[in-house]
């Protein structure tokens, strides 16, 4: 089995393949349907058809700002792959 990564861009832009390019943040890794299956539900979708975003990246004013945001998706996704079948939030939250 190959691996699939997700990873993102500094403008908050998730893109998905076999390899994480020079400069681009990682996200998940596994499987295809695995890595997809916990990023696209949590991303935020762009005006662009297709296109997802890390939420809070696009408009963070600084790249400290930035990657608070990148850390607290990449967070998420962490738990997700930890305990799929748990909710991410509380209800009511």
């Amino acid at each position: 089995m190959a691996l699939y990564r997700a990873y993102c861009w500094r403008g908050g832009v998730i893109e998905f393949g076999p390899r994480i390019p020079n400069g681009a943040l990682p996200i998940d890794r596994g499987t295809e349907r695995s890595v997809r299956r916990r990023v696209e539900p949590l991303a935020r979708r762009a005006y662009q058809p297709g296109v997802l975003l890390v939420p809070g990246i696009p408009e963070a004013e600084t790249d400290l700002a930035a990657l608070e945001a990148y850390e607290r998706f990449k967070s998420l996704i962490d738990r997700k792959r930890r305990s799929p079948q748990l909710p991410l939030f509380a209800k009511g939250s």
